[in-house]
């Protein structure tokens, strides 16, 4: 279709007036700019209504923004190992570390004062048996009162102390005897050597029978003849039962004499 207004006047008359003869190749038809614009300016219209719906409805769809909240982060705790504390309100700063806790002050102990004389009033070890200790040290003591001789004299002796130390303690006195064109030593006399002190004397705590008389004197004489200390033990009936007893028997000869003069004899519990 074409509007009448697009008809070019100038191509339709040849100047005298008169209208040429109808032809269709003479016939130019220019496009219709009004419409054209026409057309643009409603399709301008139309997109603007178009994004103007489109962003009201945007707008009524989509929640109001908010500001975002300050995320702080914090590191992964290691196990076992416990990490500092971040508040939010400090702009992520950590918060100051707890005091670390004091250890336990040690306890001291105060040294027990040496007393450096302890060694010297600290008494001997005592053997099991005290009775045991005193015939040991009997013989001991009779040793040391040898002074390279065979046997010591009875002069040398102590009596006083052998009767504190050694109370069942008993001398026999020995004399030469021709007994059958034999002659040998044989005891003359026995006694006890508390009853020789004039000292005070410990309780003797052995009662002597007459069959322990008698194996004194026999082991007594037999010192007597081979001049030789002797020890040996035998068993004797008590009040309660049956007792061990142990019986040194131990050699004295006096300054001069050639043959045992004196037996020294401790009796003891085995």
């Amino acid at each position: 279709m074409y509007d009448e207004d697009q008809i070019d006047e100038s191509e339709t008359t040849d100047g005298s007036g008169r209208a040429p003869p109808a032809s269709l190749a003479g016939i130019r038809i220019r496009p219709s700019r009004p419409r054209v614009l026409q057309a643009a300016r409603r399709t301008l219209s139309d997109a603007g209504t178009r994004t103007q719906l489109k962003s009201t409805s945007q707008s009524s769809q989509a929640p109001e923004a908010k500001p975002l909240a300050r995320v702080v982060s914090r590191p992964l705790e290691a196990p076992g190992r416990a990490q500092p504390v971040r508040d939010a309100t400090t702009r992520g700063e950590p918060a100051p570390a707890p005091a670390a806790a004091q250890p336990p002050a040690p306890v001291t102990r105060q040294a027990a004062p040496v007393d450096l004389d302890v060694g010297l009033r600290r008494p001997q070890r005592r053997s099991h048996n005290p009775m045991r200790r005193a015939s040991a040290n009997l013989r001991g003591y009779w040793d040391r009162l040898r002074f390279g001789r065979k046997c010591p004299a009875w002069s040398d002796l102590d009596r006083d102390q052998i009767a504190f130390f050694w109370p069942n303690s008993i001398l026999l006195t020995c004399a030469q005897d021709s007994v059958g064109g034999r002659r040998g030593r044989s005891i003359r006399s026995a006694n006890r050597i508390a009853d020789l002190s004039g000292g005070v004397t410990p309780d003797t705590d052995i009662t002597f029978s007459e069959t322990m008389i008698a194996w004194v004197l026999a082991l007594g004489e037999t010192v007597a003849e081979t001049g030789e200390p002797m020890e040996e033990s035998d068993s004797f009936p008590v009040p309660t039962g049956s007792q061990r007893y142990s019986l040194l028997a131990l050699p004295l000869i006096d300054d001069g004499a050639e043959h045992v003069t004196h037996v020294l004899c401790h009796v003891r519990q085995a």
